[in-house]
């Protein structure tokens, strides 16, 4: 028996080893983000982004940090990193309201204004869903409309009757499913990028030979095809597409 206790001791330790790291690092972060805040009311804007921006680089992904360092951003001018944050704010929390009229606001002032070519589309309404449901919530809706479905096809079976509906409710539920695989691989989250320079020049080559195709302005939203080296091949909403330095443009999906 004692050899038993002496192998549960060194578990235990082992456990609380490996645990109060964690804390110790969920303490540092707590610290830093009251420390930004404290520094955000005192309209000290460098030293709040300073300060959050070490609390995201202890691994801590809130979305009332990346809120508040899109807030701060803003406040100091930078209004590509101030999209950029909200951005990935609203990813963690895509229905919460200020994140969303904060995002509203600020792309409002972006000097590039470019029309999607999936305007009023059945596409672009079901992208615009699909941004306002968490992976978790759609994961509850799909369970939802299967259930739904299959009962309703049973039904038809056994009463001939209710057919329809079921068939309706099937095609809902393959709508969804594929939103939930893309949200789940986050396909195009992970493409999406923000412009975080006040002028990048896109050329036909990745290369600063290659031909000035346009030019975009910070806070522009872009998706992110392929990288060649210091290069991406980036598309905009018009479907016009070039290559960019990679260091002009960021990613929302950074980790």
């Amino acid at each position: 028996m004692s050899g038993v206790k002496y192998i549960i001791l060194f578990a235990l330790i082992a456990i609380i080893s490996a645990v109060l790291p964690l804390w110790a690092d969920e303490d540092d972060a707590v610290n830093l983000y009251n420390e930004g805040n404290a520094a955000y009311r005192n309209k000290n804007w460098d030293e709040a982004i300073e300060k959050y921006l070490a609390a995201v680089n202890s691994g801590v992904s809130s979305p009332e940090l990346f809120y508040n360092l899109g807030c701060a951003y803003y406040r100091a001018g930078d209004i590509g990193r101030a999209i950029l944050w909200f951005e990935r704010a609203r990813i963690l929390k895509p229905r919460d309201r200020d994140i969303n009229k904060n995002l509203a606001f600020v792309r409002r002032l972006t000097q590039d204004k470019i029309e999607s070519i999936y305007r009023n589309t059945l596409l672009q309404w079901f992208w615009k869903v699909m941004e306002k449901i968490s992976f978790s919530e759609l994961w509850w809706i799909l369970l939802i409309v299967s259930l739904a479905a299959t009962l309703a096809i049973s039904y038809s079976i056994l009463q001939l009757r209710g057919y329809w509906l079921g068939i309706t409710l099937w095609i809902i539920f393959i709508l969804l499913a594929g939103g939930w695989y893309i949200k789940g691989s986050r396909l195009w989250e992970t493409h999406l990028a923000i412009v975080v320079v006040p002028k990048v020049d896109v050329r036909s080559s990745p290369s600063e030979d290659g031909e000035i195709l346009f030019t975009l302005h910070s806070g522009t939203r872009t998706g992110i095809i392929e990288r060649r080296g210091d290069w991406y091949r980036i598309a905009i909403e018009d479907g016009h597409s070039g290559w960019a330095d990679k260091n002009a443009v960021e990613k929302v999906i950074f980790r």
